[in-house]
């Protein structure tokens, strides 16, 4: 965070606090689009562990109880 600081203040002197913050936004978007762009590999990557954790079996279950419950039970 310290140097990102640094470089935004830096970029903003040379360019502007507006062409900064666009320049800014495109990084951040750049860098969702890879993390998006790597996302399937990963849960592949942790499918395996959170099965032997037992916790898909558990997010399954609750996933289809929420599911029955779309409305206030009846007392």
């Amino acid at each position: 965070s310290p140097f990102g600081s640094l470089l935004a203040g830096r970029s903003a002197e040379l360019i502007g606090a507006p062409a900064t913050l666009r320049l800014e936004g495109l990084f951040c978007i750049a860098g969702a689009a890879w993390f998006a762009r790597g996302l399937p590999e990963l849960r592949d990557a942790i499918r395996p562990i959170y099965r032997r954790m037992g916790i898909l079996p558990a997010l399954r279950e609750g996933v289809r109880e929420a599911g029955v419950m779309n409305y206030p039970p009846h007392d």
